[in-house]
């Protein structure tokens, strides 16, 4: 299968050792975590990462993230720096944001946004109801807040 070469592979090496440790850390505390979106495209169809992709994404059901989220407002010994809008109100995102803050990555495809770090993105998931009349309110309700 074909391989990401040069800078973005040594990225993509560099964010796989941000997982390495992640999955250290969700073993540690009992989390459960999946991975999702790109990743998981580039595990089945390349057997590995996307050959142009540059990010891993994990999600977690929502009752571990928030007890991730606990974890790392009381404080967790690493070498890399957990980013979330609830530790740092310049990050205006609701996911969990791992860095390696050693390794300075050039953003390239957008210039202005200057420099950034290889890292792994963490979201939330919240499931539906299981019943067919729940799960029906349950997305009524939602589409309800979406357009109003």
């Amino acid at each position: 299968m074909e391989k990401a070469s040069g800078e973005l592979r040594q990225l993509q090496l560099f964010e796989l050792d941000v997982l390495t440790y992640l999955i250290k850390t969700f073993d540690k505390y009992h989390l459960k975590y999946y991975v999702t979106g790109g990743t998981v495209l580039g595990i089945k169809f390349f057997k590995g990462f996307i050959p142009y992709d540059d990010d891993i994404d994990i999600a977690m059901p929502r009752t571990d993230y928030s007890k991730l989220l606990k974890i790392i407002q009381k404080g967790i010994e690493s070498d890399y720096i957990f980013r979330h809008w609830s530790l740092d109100e310049k990050f205006k995102y609701s996911i969990i944001r791992v860095e390696n803050p050693n390794i300075v990555v050039s953003e390239v495809s957008n210039p202005l946004k200057g420099e950034s770090f290889p890292s792994v993105d963490i979201a939330p998931l919240d499931g539906a109801p299981v019943g067919k009349m729940q799960r029906n309110i349950y997305y009524l309700d939602c589409n309800n807040k979406v357009t109003t």
